[in-house]
């Protein structure tokens, strides 16, 4: 079948589309939602990569350099590169976030050198490009298709730490290093095709909401875990079996779990009623536990299984 050939102006409009969707996923990143992260790398794919098919090959724009936010790869560090994000120290948590307009004056490079920079590194000398982060997310990590394998250093650059980084805690800083990578290559794209383009991390922080009650309804935001503890909670018993119950009105992204003197129940990722039988740990801390979630929950309770039979007989 004879195909139509696309105008200049459908390839101009293509790509304001395109734009506009990184920039709202962008947008939806800084608000917590991480996954957007694999959406940013399908548009980021559709915009740079794939030869004469990109937007950029077919608009005759691969020639225009590009915003380069990151330090130059030092090949004698022996520590590990990570030269797009930064580790930030605040409300109690250690955590990765990408460096938006902060660090250095923009600089501009040519495609070609921007795309392929090593912007991450371990200590086994192995490196990572622009274009190798972008492309495993979109092409086998969920973005446009999901493989049955990942690179390796991909893989343990989102779940093994590869970094090394540690916190006071002996745990990996929270956030994922490729997401927040990719967050920050679309600031960089965005800048670059965007007249006055700006963001800070200030701007990101100052708009972020706080989790908390309010009208009846626990309230959780994605960008931060969060542990609110009921004291009446003092009087259960460890070792005895409980029946945590939880109504969740939404919740879009992450997780909550309820907390039985430490002991936790099984995650909650949508809404809905839930009773969940649970042994009560030896440490008196109970209450529920937001994981990155977006959710709103309408009540909780807890409840000894003995209490519930007794009602019965």
């Amino acid at each position: 079948m004879a195909k139509h050939r696309l105008s200049a102006a459908d390839l101009v409009a293509h790509f304001d589309e395109q734009l506009g969707a990184l920039q709202r996923s962008a947008q939806l990143f800084d608000e917590g939602y991480q996954l957007e992260a694999r959406r940013m790398a399908v548009t980021l794919r559709v915009i740079l990569h794939g030869g004469r098919k990109s937007l950029l090959e077919q608009l005759g724009r691969k020639k225009l350099d590009f915003v380069d936010s990151a330090q130059p790869f030092n090949p004698d560090n022996i520590a590990s590169t990570h030269s797009l994000i930064s580790l930030r120290i605040g409300g109690g948590q250690v955590s990765y976030q990408a460096k938006l307009d902060a660090d250095k004056p923009a600089v501009r490079t040519s495609f070609a050198r921007w795309w392929k920079a090593t912007v991450f590194a371990d200590g086994k000398k192995r490196k990572m490009t622009r274009a190798h982060v972008v492309l495993t997310a979109a092409n086998q990590d969920g973005g446009a298709h999901v493989d049955g394998t990942l690179r390796a250093d991909y893989a343990e650059l989102r779940h093994e730490n590869l970094l090394g980084w540690l916190t006071g805690n002996n745990t990996p800083p929270s956030g994922d290093p490729a997401y927040v990578a990719i967050r920050q290559i679309a600031h960089e794209v965005l800048k670059t095709f965007i007249p006055g383009y700006s963001k800070t991390t200030e701007e990101v922080q100052a708009a972020k909401k706080t989790g908390g009650i309010s009208g009846g309804k626990l309230r959780f935001y994605p960008h931060e875990t969060n542990f609110l503890i009921n004291e009446i909670a003092k009087s259960i018993e460890p070792g005895r079996m409980y029946v945590a119950e939880i109504k969740v009105d939404s919740i879009t992204t992450g997780s909550v779990r309820m907390v039985v003197n430490t002991a936790v129940t099984d995650p909650v990722t949508s809404a809905g009623s839930y009773s969940m039988r649970i042994v009560a740990g030896s440490e008196q801390k109970s209450g529920v536990f937001g994981e990155y979630t977006d959710a709103v929950i309408d009540h909780v309770s807890i409840k000894q299984v003995q209490e519930i039979a007794a009602k019965l007989d």
